[in-house]
């Protein structure tokens, strides 16, 4: 039976880059409509929703199964997954869970889809981090929260639930039809490696990362009297500081993409004040992103993706009416392509990252909130009969140098934080210029 062809190989990165992005801007883009106070958000809150999601897309891709049986998943979720976007969510609860489940299951399964296939061809775990990236990256566009309008006028016809749709049709229609390839390079007849077995630990670290960054937002919501309060939500870069003790724990190129993905979340912390008018910005951060991951995979050195991250999170002290917009864009546009280029650095060697951890990373950003005011509360619309949901965060910016160290600072520590810990586990695998490490 014939290896996979070069036409085959880019079809594939195409529906893995795809899939992960539609799943991962799916799961994202979870909201209940509101977002409850006290302890009743460690069940009633987006973060609660997206868990189920995150330890779903870790179970999945932690679980072997034959090709098609995984195939059958992931096409099946998406499916659902689509014809549910389509649908008015009137802000259900229920509906959350379901929308965060779905995206799990597709989520996980083209993780797992990935890595099985890595060995034959090895840009796949990048394309599925790069869908990953470019599904939260858009997110914040595609959900502008400066445009209002009452229920049932001025649809955008590029909206999020269009744009996941969207993808979703790209991947099953490249996974179906390629299935049959895959299949054969993975028989068991041209396996060599024993079969693989349950990855227990990624499974267990999964379900643990989900209930800390739950039970981190129950705390944030329980101690938060006002919007002018940050200090109580430092308890979010603890977070980080656990979760890069994991990635140190596990090592190897899994680790390091753990470690690069909570870089990133950490500065992106920050209360961003302006977004693109036009949906066309979106092809300039997808093709940044893109880049980024390109000239990581090419140039190595994915310390210099977290000096850059670093950079965008110190853009927070510059603050003005004039200048507002600078940490927004570099956020935007510049970050992505920053985490894009570590990641690419990272994974560019033979050694593929377990699929397990590879998806906790992925499914990190929607869930891991550093910021106090970067979550969906409710505001009523003009001519609707209930809340909706928005992201409150582009409607606070820093208006003195004071404010915006307080935010400022966190955000650098912990992205340094984060290089350090990618330099650590550089060292520790061997390697004498951890810079250009390759793993």
């Amino acid at each position: 039976m014939p290896e996979l062809t070069r036409s085959t190989g880019v079809a594939l990165t195409v529906g893995v880059g795809a899939g992960s992005a539609g799943a991962t801007l799916a799961l994202t883009s979870v909201t209940t409509g509101s977002f409850a106070d006290g302890w009743r958000s460690l069940y009633d809150s987006p973060t609660a929703a997206q868990a189920l999601g995150a330890v779903l897309a870790v179970l999945v891709a932690s679980v072997p199964m034959p090709s098609s049986a995984r195939l059958l998943v992931v096409l099946a979720a998406a499916i659902v997954l689509g014809s549910t976007l389509t649908v008015d969510p009137d802000d259900s609860l229920i509906l959350a869970y379901v929308v965060s489940a779905l995206a799990g299951l597709v989520l996980g399964g083209t993780v797992r889809w990935s890595t099985d296939v890595a060995s034959h061809i090895r840009g796949l775990p990048t394309a599925a981090a790069l869908g990953a990236i470019v599904g939260v990256a858009v997110h914040q566009p595609l959900t502008n929260p400066f445009v209002f309008y009452p229920r049932g006028e001025a649809t955008q016809v590029i909206s999020v639930q269009s744009v996941t749709v969207a993808l979703l049709l790209i991947t099953m229609t490249l996974a179906a039809g390629l299935n049959p390839h895959v299949r054969a390079v993975l028989s068991p007849s041209r396996m060599s490696s024993p079969a693989p077995r349950i990855d227990g630990r990624a499974a267990v670290l999964g379900v643990a990362v989900a209930a800390m960054a739950v039970a981190v937002i129950g705390w944030n919501t329980a101690t938060v009297s006002d919007d002018e309060s940050t200090h109580e939500w430092y308890l979010g870069f603890i977070q980080v500081a656990i979760i890069l003790a994991v990635a140190v724990i596990l090592g190897g190129p899994g680790g390091s993409a753990l470690a690069a993905f909570a870089a990133w979340t950490a500065s992106r912390a920050g209360d961003t004040s302006w977004v693109p008018d036009h949906r066309a910005w979106l092809i300039v951060a997808v093709a940044v992103a893109i880049a980024g991951a390109l000239v990581g995979r090419r140039v190595g050195r994915p310390i210099v993706g977290i000096v850059v991250l670093a950079v965008c999170a110190a853009t927070y002290l510059v603050y003005g009416s004039a200048m507002d917009a600078v940490y927004s864009f570099t956020t935007l546009f510049i970050a992505p392509g920053a985490v894009a280029f570590t990641v690419g650095a990272l994974l560019r060697s033979g050694r593929t990252p377990a699929a397990g951890t590879l998806a906790i990373a992925l499914a990190g950003p929607a869930l891991w909130i550093l910021s106090p005011r970067s979550h969906f509360i409710a505001f009523g619309y003009v001519g609707s009969e209930g809340p909706e949901s928005f992201d409150a965060s582009g409607y606070f910016g820093p208006s003195t140098l004071s404010a915006a160290t307080e935010t400022a600072v966190p955000m650098i520590i912990a992205v340094v934080a984060c290089g350090a810990a990618l330099t650590l586990i550089a060292r520790r695998a061997g390697d004498p210029r951890p810079d250009q490490a390759e793993w």
